[in-house]
This record gives structure tokens, C-alpha cells and sequence, in this order.
């Protein structure tokens, strides 16, 4: 334990030293839900073990890739779009300040304490943030490894935002209630309706879709087609570029109209896959929208949005009428 009150905890690299309040260690060692949401269930004492069991696995995700070269270069295109005229109008990334060698730097480290919570950066003291944080298609936590590395980004993503759980969301069809329980003790707000991918903006926001299907995409883009909206959006998500190149024209006219429509005023930047496993996070960019872009556009551009309706074999789960 150091001078201020915090323990030093050394992760596997002997150089990292991961600042964790005391306070925040003392007198708990595993996660439980309370006890008298198990008493008299055999069940849910199960899903509590795996609580337990899929956070310190997601613990031991985030410890593996925060120092790795895929999230320096995620960290990188953040920096990039920050340095910008658009970037830096668009999205306020709070977590970030400005030094004089590297542009921007994250304030703080991600990292968990032992019971596999987050500890936070100035959480006691800090106002409601300008920004909002939102991630679509997660998966299940419980059952996929992919799902826990994924999310492992996100917390990262939160850290170097520093936003509130009151401005952090996650929805995925397939949570279950042992996912939902998870994200919330890791200090996320789990949406309870199937928005479908159609949530109007008010302030910059940054949504973080891994291997999304491009109807979510569209439906997102669609619910916002308005400039006022559209400059604030920001979309960690499957490459449009991508999209474009290996869709035929006419289905992708079909299928993500408003991706086609906004491909001139979006700026990509492709995060190259140099993670280990190639599946996790391969095909990712971040795409920016900039507002002086959208004011090139003719009224024409706007004026007409019908609202998406798919068939049954899109890759969308919507909600039934």
C-alpha cells in the first residue's frame, strides 16, 4: 500500500502497475448479487457462480489486450479523428488530454479490482458528460469468448471517454439475465426494449457495433437523418467501405440505403486486425461524419428518408408488431 491509500497491484508485466483504491478492495472478495434476490433458488445460486466465473474471465481479457498493438491502433484513429475540424466538433472524448508530445493520451488506465469491478476514474466528483457511449450486438458474455473480448474494448472505450453508466447503453437481443446482471455491476445501463438500431442522437455519441449487420447500421443512420443529428454520430463498426466493394450495388441499394446515401460524407478510418485471434475484431472502422461534408449536401439529400422495412432473411432481429 502506498502514501495516498491505494494498494499497488502488479499485473502479469512486471513494469504495469495498476492503482486501485483500497476502499474499494475492503471486505470484498467475490461478486454476489444480494442475497435475497438467490434465497430459496437453486438456479439463480448457479447463474451467481457464473457471474463469477464469466467476470473473471472478461478481467483476464481486458489484462491481455489493453496493452496490445490492435488497441494502440484503435486509440490511434480516436487521436486521429480528434485532430480533425470535424473531430474535434463531433465528439468530445473527455478521457483524453492534450499533451504536447502525443496530441491526446488516455488520463487513466482500465482495470478491474478483484472482485472484477471497474475502478473508476473520478467517478465521485464527475459531472454528466457531454458524450454518450452506445453498443449494439455485443453477444452473450455468459457463453462466448468473442463476446468477453469484445466487451473488453468497450470498457476501455469507457475508460478513455470517462463516461457515467447513465451515458453508457448496451443492448443485444440474446442477453440473458445473468448478461444483464453483468453489464451492470461492470457499470453499463442494459436497454430493456429492442430499439432495432434506431436511437436519435442529441449529443456526440460513439456507437461501437462489432460484426453488426448492415440493417442496424441503416436503421441507425435513418433515425438520425437530419444534420443536426448526423454530425453527432460516430460508429465503431464493420468497414462501409468493406460494404460497398463486396455488396452488389442494387442489394446494397436495397438493404442499407442510407449507407449508401451518407458513403460521400463519411471519413473511414480502417483499424487493421493485428490482433491474435483474427475473428474479434477484424473488418472494424471508425467512421466520422462531418458536419461541413453534410453542408455540401442539397435539400434533396434530406428530405427524402422513408423508414427501412426489411425482409425475413435480413440480419436483423426486429421487433415483432
Amino acid at each position: 500500500m502506498d502514501a495516498d491509500g491505494f494498494q499497488v497491484v502488479r499485473g502479469k508485466k512486471a513494469s504495469r502497475r495498476v492503482r486501485i483504491p483500497t476502499s474499494q478492495l475492503a471486505g470484498r472478495r467475490h461478486v454476489r448479487i444480494p442475497t435475497s434476490e438467490l434465497a430459496g433458488s437453486n438456479r439463480e445460486k448457479e447463474d451467481d457462480g457464473q457471474i463469477d466465473k464469466t467476470i473473471k474471465k472478461i478481467n483476464e481479457r481486458l489484462n491481455e489486450i489493453e496493452e496490445s498493438e490492435y488497441v494502440i491502433r484503435v486509440r490511434a484513429s480516436l487521436k486521429m479523428m480528434l485532430s480533425t475540424e470535424c473531430g474535434s466538433e463531433h465528439l468530445e472524448l473527455d478521457g483524453f488530454q492534450k499533451d504536447e508530445t502525443d496530441g491526446y493520451s488516455p488520463l487513466c488506465h482500465t482495470s478491474l479490482n478483484p472482485d472484477g469491478i471497474p475502478s473508476a476514474c473520478n467517478t465521485e466528483t464527475q459531472q454528466v458528460s457531454s458524450s454518450e457511449l452506445v453498443c449494439y450486438g455485443i453477444g452473450s458474455l455468459i457463453s462466448s469468448v468473442v463476446s468477453q473480448y469484445q466487451l473488453s474494448l468497450l470498457m476501455i472505450l469507457r475508460k478513455d471517454l470517462q463516461l457515467p453508466q447513465q451515458c453508457c447503453y448496451v443492448y443485444d437481443p440474446v442477453l440473458s439475465s445473468a448478461d444483464c446482471n453483468i453489464l451492470t455491476l461492470l457499470g453499463y445501463t442494459v436497454l430493456t426494449i429492442n430499439e432495432e438500431g434506431k436511437r436519435t442522437v442529441t449529443k456526440p455519441t460513439l456507437f461501437y457495433m462489432p460484426h453488426c449487420g448492415k440493417a442496424l447500421y441503416n436503421n441507425l443512420l435513418w433515425a438520425n437523418w437530419h444534420i443536426d443529428k448526423l454530425k453527432y454520430v460516430t460508429i465503431l463498426g464493420n468497414s462501409f467501405t468493406e460494404m460497398e466493394r463486396s455488396t452488389p450495388k442494387r442489394l446494397l441499394e436495397e438493404e442499407a440505403y442510407y449507407i449508401v446515401k451518407v458513403l460521400p460524407f463519411i471519413t473511414e478510418h480502417p483499424i487493421e486486425n493485428t490482433f491474435h485471434f483474427g475473428d474479434i475484431f477484424n473488418n472494424l472502422s471508425l467512421h466520422v461524419i462531418g458536419e461541413n461534408e453534410l453542408n455540401t449536401a442539397d435539400q434533396s439529400f434530406w428530405d427524402h428518408h422513408p423508414e427501412p422495412h426489411y425482409k425475413n432473411d435480413v440480419d436483423i432481429i426486429q421487433t415483432r408488431s
